[in-house]
């Protein structure tokens, strides 16, 4: 017998073995001793190691093995003795009785890993190989489902995180690594993907077949690489610690979570030995699946540490989400179902205790310097600690009011927008400050008012009537301040709000509505309230709001509380102790509340989850019926599926699992009876029954279930027939099995276009998340605010809930998506928050709408403005469809309006123009645009064709016109007209020409005798600017082929905010003309958008301004970047993402210096798309500027949705901003608006010293127009002297 001199142990480490040559092999040390290691290679490629080290060794037998212990790397230096077939014998160099308690404490660690786990996993009855592989089949579906979800936002991370790391590069060199490994892994991204999911579920499959999956041997048979150590290229491990690390910081991260999952492994696929069973989902399997996939990219070390880092936030951080979903699959296969984790990590931390050291050790230690075994041991039962966070899906949004910032900001811009919109409107102004004393008088009044609310003798009904009663209350003598103004205003609003909102019960409507009274009192008291978080006034209200749901089911039992509380609050008139007894009152009931909303919530979480079981168990039965019947079977075994024994197969599935004996036994019964006593099909099942133990099976198996419309005693009859009769006697019959339920994916092929259409809806559908809430404007629930409550695990499946949880509303994926694209499915930002912060939310949009109403239309007539005539006029003849393209366009003018203006003075010709207004809206109907287009003329934009539909409605309302005398006091005036009608189609773009054509011709009209409408007909003229247009369409081909294009910068200054803050240049395309000379590119620009034109265009201009930065890179940094013009071809290409890609890695230029910039109208005209397309290229580092923002009503409600760093305010509005209040007003409120949605705001057509100083002081944060110079040529922009000659004007 072999004598040593130290005792060997066995264990099962991870390690590498590096020799000479850079050659390094993954090993597992399998007995240490004091002075030497024994390792094994893995099985399946052990030979071909064990060759090439015999040559090595021949030559030196140095080495080194390298394994990790805690958060340390151990390389320990070694010569190879000799070599096995398994493996080899190493001696150490150096022995340190460290190296051995190292060890010794890694071995400890994994046999309290093995006893922890014998009990559970020797309960859980041994599964039959078929069902080890249809669960394994369930979870291999579950995992490629998630890795599919998880991996489209890796990708769009990873390129983002590439693309900012390349930034951070001061060599160019190394720069392009970066843009090379953004194109491998564009290029390879699918087949990456596909080789991942692939290679998991293989490694998965395996398990099912392999007899001896543990830790011993950690890899899965035909795995060459089963450890992140393969990755290991060089001695210093920097690759593997890299990975290693990720998957350290996960499992750390998910030790809960990994837990069930693991030890439902061992139960299903493990031997009963007590080791751990190789986990084919854990992080590890995924991360070195992951890097075994991309190995061939040969990635440098820069590169893979962005991709290990994206890999954590995204796949790796979501991983708990997919454990829930694992266990389901191991539950519903009764696989260890009642797992109680908490009982488990409390034994775990009781057993896991530290290795005592003993002072001998100590002071080994103590000389050695080396590894403290200790340290990793003694963290183990810190580690083990329950954690305190609950799990996920046990977590939900706490009701308690948000940050106060949201709220504090939307009263300050509330506050600015009302101010702006009494200035617009011309009201006058309201004096700023009261007196204490008057303060004083207006908190005593306001009591007064609420002690009037309480004994029913005033009401709150009608919008105003706050200001109204407070009015009353100071008397005809005093008038309100404007902080009473305001504040009233503010309050009024914030409850219409609310009550649109149509939450708070009718009944109950009334009495809400006087809680704005002390509201406003309290408000008046503390401006803050909205600023502090619990502030009780603002508490007490989000409470009676929350009771005071229509839905509840405690509404009744809520209400007499509801009132006493609002009582109690009308009652106190002093010091507002009102509101803090009503939170009293009422914090019970609002518990109670939740915890019934939540109730409601989980019941219906529990249906969907229970319906999609049964829709599993019904697939499953298919699936297996369709197996064993795929031939005729006997007639009797037929009649006992459709009399009961499908629903006993699926009673044993939904209580017992997959891995029952009794799901096991159903099975069997049907297969051994469909086999016929054909002995081929009776050798493939494993133990066959007896005839006796047969009929005694279907005996018991039958009284579980109701009879069918054959009795049990019939059936049995039948089936003991059946095994007395000779098999060939046996009549057989085809078993018709229902019609599967479709797939998704089978679903969606059956769509037009096979759903191509809805593609992009979809992949939005898919991205929504539980507990989001909704505006559902089409559906069978009853409200409109829905919240997603549940989703199936496959996608197919989307259930809505409504606020209270009593009703729900289930949606297939393509329906949604076709809501979401409809309009009819909005998803809402703000629809969890407490009622106020929903009002105030709401009541800004409110506000900023009144006030663009009030810019952009007359406000004598109530038409619109001229300039908002036709802005609409473009946007609507742009989106017309085929259907609806034609267009009549007509224009009156009114012939008597000066002589009543002269006769009756102003009030006459305004209460004139007041009453043909009210004739043309009583008249007009559906889609019809009005404009006033000066003093007494008018605009109508009809969708009729106009030779005869358009023609036949100028004529009548010229008769409406006309129809009556104008009466104003002793004077009576014939009114009469004259108007012009053009005809065009959605082709025709020149919405100017065209007016101003209709315009001339009703100059004409006048001069005609204007008894009939005169008619514009393009003649002959259509030919020739059909002619001319073409003349351009080649000019812009010539124009781009030959570069005759030239690029202009014109500066955009920071005016206000730090002085750091750097100019940048908007980029202005010129076209040069046959002379050579540039030329006014507006109809160039026309002409290329008509004919498709313009992406080249966007191009051109994006790849010269690329070449300039990349060739100006030394003076990128003086100033703050390029803003870019992009056309809606550009968005709606796809395709011109991959070519900023392409033109970044020919130019690798920082992205934050290039600004995109679209039009307003461009990005209303397809919302979605739009915001799609700007998160997209913001996710690259680019930032996006909104032009021409002008004051469509929605102007708010899509600025909130649309992701953008800058709003450009249409220079139209700021040209005369010193002349005009309305303009003055809206650049104003913009401005606000935009600071609220914290975007910087550019004002455009700043053209002199006096315009500069009034946006200046509005606040506006950038200008730009001729104040500070012309535009420069780019081949002539020199950055340096810009920034010398600083704000000067030119």
């Amino acid at each position: 017998m072999e004598k040593r001199k130290s005792p060997r142990q066995i264990c099962a480490v991870d390690a590498v073995l590096s020799v000479a040559e850079g050659q390094s092999h993954h090993c597992t040390i399998s007995e240490y001793s004091q002075s030497g290691l024994q390792i094994t290679f893995d099985a399946a490629i052990a030979s071909s190691i064990i060759n090439s080290l015999k040559r090595l060794v021949a030559q030196h037998g140095d080495a080194s093995v390298s394994f990790r212990q805690a958060q340390q790397h151990l390389r320990l230096p070694v010569a190879i003795i000799h070599l096995s077939k398994q493996g080899a014998g190493l001696r150490l160099h150096a022995p340190d009785p460290s190296i051995y308690r190292v060890l010794q404490h890694l071995s400890a660690a994994q046999a309290d890993t093995s006893s922890e786990r014998t009990n559970l996993v020797s309960s859980q009855p041994t599964l039959s190989p078929r069902h080890k592989k249809t669960l394994m089949q369930a979870a291999s579906t579950v995992l490629h489902n998630y890795l599919r979800q998880q991996y489209s936002g890796f990708c769009h991370q990873l390129e983002h995180e590439l693309l900012a790391a390349a930034d951070q590069q001061s060599d160019n060199g190394e720069q392009q690594h970066f843009f090379i490994a953004i194109r491998q892994f564009r290029k390879e991204r699918q087949a990456i993907f596909a080789a991942l999911s692939q290679n998991m579920i293989t490694e998965a499959m395996a398990l099912t077949k392999a007899r001896d999956a543990t830790a011993s041997t950690v890899q899965t048979p035909d795995k060459k690489r089963a450890s992140p150590l393969e990755l290991v290229t060089k001695n210093d491990f920097e690759d593997w610690l890299l990975v290693r690390v990720a998957i350290s910081k996960v499992e750390l991260k998910l030790r809960e979570a990994l837990i069930e999952p693991q030890i439902r492994v061992d139960a299903a696929f493990g031997d009963r030995d007590g080791k751990r069973t190789y986990n084919p989902f854990s992080p590890a399997a995924l991360c070195n699946s992951f890097f075994d996939q991309i190995h061939h990219l040969r990635l440098q070390h820069a590169q893979l540490q962005v991709v290990c880092s994206v890999l954590q936030k995204t796949v790796l951080n979501d991983l708990h989400v997919f454990y829930q979903q694992l266990n389901q699959v191991f539950i519903d296969a009764d696989i260890l179902p009642d797992i109680d984790v908490n009982q488990y990590l409390a034994e775990q931390a009781i057993l896991k205790r530290p290795v005592p050291v003993t002072p001998e050790q100590t002071a080994t230690q103590s000389e050695s310097g080396s590894a403290r075994p200790a340290e990793g041991t003694a963290a183990a039962p810190k580690a083990a600690q329950p954690t305190t966070q609950t799990k996920d899906h046990q977590t939900r949004p706490t009701d308690t009011v948000p940050t106060t910032a949201p709220a504090a900001a939307a009263y300050g811009t509330v506050t600015q927008l009302m101010g702006l919109r009494r200035q617009a409107r011309g009201d006058a102004k309201i004096d700023t400050e009261s007196l204490p004393e008057e303060r004083s008088a207006t908190a005593q009044q306001l009591g007064e008012l609420q002690e009037g609310l309480l004994n029913g003798n005033l009401q709150l009904h009608q919008p105003g009537a706050l200001k109204e009663l407070m009015q009353q209350a100071k008397g005809n003598t005093q008038a309100l301040s404007e902080q009473e103004h305001d504040a009233a205003d503010t309050i009024e609003g914030l409850f219409d709000s609310i009550m649109q909102s149509d939450r708070i019960t009718t009944d109950l409507r009334d009495e809400f509505s006087k809680l704005q009274v002390p509201l406003l009192r309290a408000m008046l008291q503390d401006p803050e309230i909205f600023a502090a978080e619990s502030h009780p006034a603002r508490q007490a209200l989000n409470y009676i709001a929350l009771l005071s749901d229509k839905s509840s089911t405690n509404l009744a039992s809520n209400t007499p509380v509801i009132l006493d509380a609002i009582r109690s609050i009308l009652s106190d008139k002093t010091d507002g102790k009102g509101f803090s007894q009503s939170i009293d009152k009422l914090d019970q009931l609002v518990s109670r509340e939740k915890r019934l909303i939540e109730r409601n919530l989980q019941r219906i979480r529990q249906s969907c989850d229970g319906q999609q079981r049964l829709r599993h168990a019904n697939r499953q039965i298919q699936h297996e019926l369709s197996r064993i019947l795929a031939e005729p079977a006997p007639q009797p075994v037929i009649e006992l599926l459709e009399n009961g024994w499908r629903d006993l197969m699926r009673l044993s599935y939904l209580r017992e699992g997959v891995a029952s004996r009794s799901w096991e036994i159903t099975l069997q019964v049907i297969e051994q009876l469909a086999a016929n006593r054909d002995a081929e099909r009776l050798a493939a099942i494993e133990k066959p029954l007896n005839d006796v133990d047969l009929i005694r099976l279907l005996e018991k198996g039958l009284s579980k279930i109701p009879e069918g419309q054959l009795s049990q005693r019939d059936l049995l009859a039948q089936l003991q027939q059946l095994l007395a009769t000779d098999p060939s006697e046996v009549s057989l019959a085809l078993y018709q099995t229902a019609a599967p339920e479709l797939s998704l994916e089978e679903r969606l092929d059956t769509l037009p276009d096979n759903g191509l259409a809805l593609q992009r809806w979809i992949k939005r559908v898919r991205g929504l998340k539980t507990s989001q809430w909704f505006e559902l404007t089409h559906g069978k629930l009853q409200e409109k605010l829905v919240q997603l409550a549940w989703i199936a695990d496959d996608d197919s499946l989307y259930v809505f809930a409504n606020h209270q949880g009593t009703q729900k509303l289930e949606l297939p994926l393509e329906r949604v998506a076709a809501l979401l694209r409809d309009g009819n499915l909005v998803l809402l930002s703000d629809a969890a928050l407490p009622a106020v912060e929903q009002g105030l939310d709401a009541l800004v949009q409110k506000v900023y709408d009144k006030l663009a109403f009030d810019s952009c239309h007359d406000p004598l007539t109530g038409f619109l403005t001229r300039k908002e005539f036709c802005r609409t006029m473009a946007q609507r003849v742009a989106s017309a469809s085929e259907d609806d393209s034609n267009f009549s366009l007509i224009f009156i003018d009114i012939m008597q309006f000066k002589v009543i203006n002269n006769t009756g003075g102003y009030e006459a010709g305004d209460s004139f123009l007041i009453e043909l207004s009210q004739r043309l809206k009583s008249f007009l109907k559906g889609s019809v645009t009005v404009g006033r287009m000066g003093t007494d003329q008018f605009a109508i934009l009809l969708p009729e064709e106009a030779e005869t539909l358009g023609y036949n409605s100028a004529r009548e309302i010229k008769a409406v016109v006309e129809e009556k005398r104008f009466e104003y006091e002793e004077h009576s005036f014939v009114i009469n007209s004259a108007l012009a009608l053009v005809g065009f189609d959605r082709s025709n773009q020149k919405v100017m020409e065209l007016l101003r054509s209709v315009e001339a011709a009703t100059s004409l009209s006048k001069k005609s005798g204007y008894k009939d409408v005169q008619v514009i007909r393009p003649g002959d003229q259509a030919l020739e600017d059909l002619d001319e247009v073409m003349a351009w369409v080649t000019r812009i081909n010539r124009a781009l082929d030959n570069d005759n294009l030239k690029l202009r910068c014109q500066k955009i200054m920071p005016i206000n905010g730090s002085p750091r803050t750097l100019a940048h240049y908007e980029v202005l395309l010129s076209v040069l003309d046959e002379q050579g000379e540039a030329s006014p590119p507006a109809e160039f620009i026309k002409v290329a958008e008509e004919y498709n034109r313009m992406a080249d265009v966007d191009r051109w201009v994006v790849e010269h301004v690329l070449q300039w930065m990349h060739q100006n890179e030394d003076e990128l940094h003086l100033f703050g970047g390029f803003s870019v013009n992009l056309s809606g071809h550009s968005m709606n290409d796809e395709t011109f993402l991959d070519f900023i890609f392409d033109a970044l890695v020919r130019y690798p230029v920082r992205r934050d210096k290039l600004v995109f910039e679209i039009t307003e109208t461009t990005a209303v005209t397809n919302l979605d798309d739009a915001a799609d397309f700007i998160k997209e290229m913001r996710s690259i580092g680019c930032r996006f500027s909104l032009d021409d923002f002008g004051v469509g009503q929605s102007s708010y409600s899509y600025l909130k949705r649309l992701p953008v760093d800058f709003i450009k305010i249409d220079g139209a509005f700021v040209r005369d901003i010193n002349t005009n209040d309305v303009d003055y007003a809206l650049v104003k409120s913009i401005t606000e608006m935009g600071h609220y949605l914290k975007k910087k705001v550019i004002a455009e057509y700043v053209s002199s010293p006096e315009i500069l100083s009034t946006v200046t002081h509005v606040g506006v944060d950038y200008a730009q127009g001729y104040q500070f110079g012309m535009p420069v040529m780019l081949d002539e922009l020199n950055l340096r002297q810009q920034n010398l000659q600083g704000t000067e004007p030119a």
